[in-house]
């Protein structure tokens, strides 16, 4: 006999694999069907299952229900053996989904798979057919104004407005054969009717797909479509869910015009969802910060410490430094300290907007996207040159700083002395 594996439900999130028979008594062929289960479960990062059947003959099946659950869960401890409230394959099943499993893989032998394929398949149709839940419907017969679906398990065919679907963007699924998918309302109504609807369906799909993104912090594809009061309205392109974004999130700067933006299908964040009240409120300013941000640090990525930077523009000034914009795509700031060996007070003592520098790299934060840069280091430093000034020699100096404790003095650029208040006069002050 060969194993065969029936694949009811695709959902990774949670896998349960199971098998169902009489193990009355267990056979080799029992073994390895058991240990089917435990190898697909472990695979699957899953649980297994075995139930057992509990129909006992004292003639063909000797063993009872404790029994072969006791047997099998001997040697098979990591299994869930036997549940005596599961008597069928349909309760095995109900079980499992009422654990959350939302794969069930089923084993069986390559003899048994027909008969209980129907009888699983039967299950899962008689789950799908609830009012209130979203169920598939194929069209077999289309008129001038109505379509008509096929739906397993309804007494009646479902009809929908030919163009509700036409409105929904539908057009081309209106072919025999293709599967809509539709809400179920009404089994049956006072009329004897089932009541369905497309665009009811389509909604609450988007709404899924819209919490599936919010709660995976991916953005979704949408266009502006209308102005309201602080803001706009956003149509979800997939679904055509209608979202709020507020005007302080259309872009990064004030925007005073933004034709250019509606009706254009454009990437936007999801912000915020009112499940109470069905209500989504997105960003396409989180989009274009975004964007930049990753473009930031790629261009980060072309910089490391040591590099030499040609023809830097000056760009603007702050107290502490000055800062220069680098091939067109980067602002970096040239710290006060780093702009010079001689004492800088403020950038604009030794710069003009729009004058061109040479720059090294001394820093690269990737983290925040941003490198620091120095003009002084790229010449020799003078404390160098110390060596060439002798002691107990007189030298002419360029006072630069005046103290209360004393002056400090240039004897070259860059260069500097302090010249205590003691050591300045060899006669009385002319403060005493």
């Amino acid at each position: 006999m060969h194993l065969r594996e029936l694949f009811l439900r695709e959902d990774d999130r949670s896998t349960a694999v199971f098998a169902f028979g009489r193990f009355n008594p267990p056979t080799i062929g029992h073994q390895k069907l058991l240990s089917k289960v435990l190898d697909m479960a472990q695979g699957l990062n899953g649980k297994g299952y075995i139930f057992l059947s509990q129909k006992q003959n004292n003639k063909t099946d000797p063993l009872t229900f404790k029994e072969k659950q006791d047997y099998i869960q001997m040697f098979y401890p990591n299994l869930a053996v036997g549940d005596p409230a599961v008597k069928t394959i349909v309760q095995a099943l109900q079980k499992i989904q009422a654990e959350g499993r939302t794969r069930i893989v089923m084993i069986a032998g390559s003899d048994r798979v027909k008969e209980f394929e129907k009888l699983l398949n039967s299950q899962l149709s008689k789950v799908r057919i609830e009012e209130g839940k979203i169920i598939e419907g194929k069209i077999n017969k289309i008129t001038e104004k109505f379509v008509f679906l096929f739906i397993e398990g309804l007494k009646s065919e479902p009809v929908l407005d030919i163009n509700e679907l036409k409105s929904m963007g539908l057009s081309e699924k209106i072919k025999i054969g293709e599967t809509i998918s539709v809400l179920l309302e009404k089994i049956e109504d006072k009329n004897g009717e089932v009541l369905v609807s497309a665009s009811k369906a389509q909604k609450i799909k988007g709404w899924d797909k819209l919490v599936e993104a919010y709660e995976k912090n991916e953005p979704i594809m949408g266009k502006i479509t209308s102005k309201c009061k602080g803001g706009c309205i956003v149509e979800h392109i997939d679904t055509g869910s209608l979202m709020f974004l507020p005007g302080s999130q259309i872009s990064d700067k004030p925007l005073k015009d933004i034709s250019h933006l509606m009706n254009e299908p454009q990437k936007f964040a999801l912000i915020k969802l009112d499940k109470i009240r069905g209500n989504a409120c997105v960003s396409r300013r989180e989009i274009i910060s975004s964007f930049k941000k990753e473009d930031k640090a790629k261009i980060i990525e072309k910089y490391k410490e040591g590099d030499i930077i040609k023809n830097a523009v000056v760009k603007g000034y702050s107290s502490f430094g000055c800062f220069f914009n680098v091939n067109n795509e980067l602002d970096c700031l040239v710290h006060l300290q780093e702009i010079s060996y001689s004492r800088v007070n403020h950038p604009e003592e030794v710069f003009n907007i729009g004058d061109k520098h040479d720059l090294l790299v001394i820093s690269v934060d990737k983290e925040k996207l941003q490198i620091g840069c120095s003009i002084k280091q790229l010449s020799p430093d003078p404390f160098e040159k110390i060596s060439n000034y002798e002691l107990n020699k007189k030298y002419k100096v360029k006072v630069i700083k005046i103290m209360d404790f004393g002056v400090f003095a240039e004897l070259e650029p860059g260069l500097t002395s302090l010249l205590h208040t003691c050591l300045l006069y060899t006669s009385p002050s002319p403060r005493d």
